[in-house]
This record gives structure tokens, sequence and C-alpha cells, in this order.
């Protein structure tokens, strides 16, 4: 839910679709590289923990393992992003005149 968020961010701010997905590379590799690197350095693994990318690699590494069970500080950091993305894409939705009818 919240890359689609995201895309709908990056895709408001651009003019293009070529454009768009330029601009979304950048995002795109922090989000993915980011809770990847942390699985080798643990100082970047914290910083992960954060990111929602992070939350789902987690997920997707125990499938192969004993399993993952979302805690409270998993689902408040999700419900963090997903507020954050809606947030912000409502103020660019409305700042770019798209909600007068």
């Amino acid at each position: 839910m919240e890359s689609l968020i995201f895309g709908l961010l990056v895709g408001l701010f651009s003019r293009t679709q070529m454009q768009a997905g330029i601009n979304c590379t950048p995002i795109a590799l922090v989000l993915v590289f980011v809770p990847m690197l942390g699985q080798m350095v643990p100082r970047i693994a914290r910083f992960a923990d954060y990111l929602y990318s992070g939350i789902l690699m987690k997920f997707i590494y125990a499938t192969n393992g004993p399993g993952y069970h979302l805690n409270w500080q998993d689902s408040l950091v999700m419900l963090a992003w997903l507020v954050a993305g809606s947030v912000l894409f409502l103020m660019a939705f409305r700042r770019k005149g798209l909600d007068a009818a």
C-alpha cells in the first residue's frame, strides 16, 4: 500500500511517464537496498527497521525460517508510513489543483 502511495506522489510531480520512471529510481533503490544491506551491517539494520520495506523484507526472509510474527513496533511503523504517505499525497493532490471539479 505504501509503495502505491509513493508511486502516486511521484506521478503527481512528473510531467511524463518517462520522467516518473526516472524519478522513482532513487526512491526504489533506497527502499530496496537499505534492508538488504541491513542483513550484513548491523548499523544499517537499525535504520531499516523503520522503513516499511525493511519490515516487508523481514517477512520475506522469515518465509524460509521459523516464521514471522508481526509485533507492535512493526505495526506502528507500517501505520506511520501509511498515514504520512497519505497526508503527503492529499497535500500534493490539492496543491496541484486536481481536486477542483
